[in-house]
């Protein structure tokens, strides 16, 4: 019998567990949910008998089958529903000092360990520490990663994409140009200007903080879910929340004719001195 929690937030869906959009993945937002009852919905999880670390803060329950966890991130690319982040969120009281850090990484390596994944998040939603799950139970102590950027679909895909490895950016790029054409019907010219602002997004989107650029003026806030969800919950199509309300903001950040005042900076150009022009064409 599927979750009382899985129900209420629309999480089973034809008998099956289907996440909310978050990029290439699917997020769980949840709380009250084990992991038993995960499996139970049909979740592919071998839960271990234990967890092979020591934990010095976290005092929780240190059953596995018991586990729970605030986000799970999980990827369908192969056919099949699988677990590849999880994350710990805290209150900021519960996440303004070393101690109480410690322990919300400890509580995010125990689920992740549990759900099998190499990578885990403690975060108050502005400070963001990332944990090597494999490292961090091989070596019996915590291993941070150096990433502090937020929480995005990129991110997690820079953490676990092995360096070594490029990715491909084509199956994105095709999917927001036919998403521009498809709504404009414009000249080719104007879509590939709104198209080459729209990856100027996500790079901004991956780096730069809420606080600055607001979760719903993102890249990932505009590309998730169908037309037809995101007009329900927009009252508008992409395209038109695009322009309307996320490229006005974009501009306010990066005022036009400002001088870049970083000599190496130019240097590293050859210019004498660099100004700015962004978003300053005539795009869709």
């Amino acid at each position: 019998m599927a979750n009382e929690e899985l129900e209420q937030r629309s999480y089973i869906q034809k008998g099956e567990l289907k996440g909310d959009g978050f990029g290439p993945y699917e997020s769980f937002n949840l709380g009250a949910t084990t992991v038993t009852e995960l499996v139970q919905c049909g979740l592919p999880v071998s839960i271990p008998a234990k967890v092979p670390f020591k934990f010095k803060a976290y005092k929780g329950s240190k059953l596995p089958k018991n586990a729970k966890l605030d986000r799970l991130f999980c990827d369908r690319s192969s056919g099949v529903l699988r677990p590849v982040f999880v994350a710990e969120w805290k209150k900021a009281t519960e996440f303004n000092d070393e101690k109480k850090q410690t322990k919300a990484c400890e509580q995010a390596l125990f689920d992740a360990y549990v759900f099998g994944v190499k990578w885990a998040c403690a975060t108050d939603g502005v400070t963001f520490i990332y944990v090597d799950v494999e490292t961090s139970t091989k070596r019996g102590e915590l291993v941070r990663s150096d990433e502090s950027r937020a929480l995005t679909p990129s991110l997690i895909e820079d953490l676990l994409t092995p360096v070594t490895e490029l990715k491909n950016p084509t199956d994105l790029a095709k999917r927001i140009w036919q998403k521009i054409w498809q709504a404009t019907k414009e000249e080719p010219k104007a879509c590939l200007l709104t198209f080459v602002e729209l990856f100027m997004l996500k790079f901004l989107s991956d780096n730069l903080p809420t606080e600055i650029l607001p979760r719903n003026l993102s890249f990932y806030e505009l590309v998730k879910g169908t037309d037809d969800e995101f007009k329900d919950l927009h009252g508008k199509s992409q395209i038109e929340h695009y322009v309307t309300s996320i490229r006005p903001h974009v501009k306010s950040l990066f005022p036009e004719a400002t001088v870049v005042k970083d000599e190496g900076l130019a240097k590293l150009f050859g210019l004498g001195a660099i100004t700015s022009k962004s978003l300053n064409q005539k795009a869709v």
